[in-house]
């Protein structure tokens, strides 16, 4: 992206680091939730199973699927690209 943005667009712009990937909040009368999830597979496991103990097998079930769709794509990206060249 920063490539993309400097090389491609000429756009320069200052990084900032940001300690989680994201954070959730919910409110409603009855509950508050308040989740911070951390970069990486493991912590991510970990922090969810904290919010939602027994879920660590789910999680990870739904998180290796992720991963081969997205080995799928680059798989199926790689193959468009060597045929786009020999044609």
């Amino acid at each position: 992206m920063r490539k993309f943005l400097e090389d491609d667009l000429g756009v320069y712009l200052d990084w900032v680091e940001v300690p989680e990937a994201y954070r959730l909040i919910l409110t409603d009368p009855d509950e508050h939730l308040d989740v911070t999830i951390p970069y990486g597979v493991e912590a991510y496991i970990n922090a969810v199973e904290k919010e939602v103990p027994g879920s660590r097998e789910t999680v990870t079930k739904y998180l290796d699927l992720c991963q081969e769709v997205i080995e799928g794509i680059i798989y199926l990206a790689s193959r468009e690209a060597s045929l786009t060249r020999t044609c």
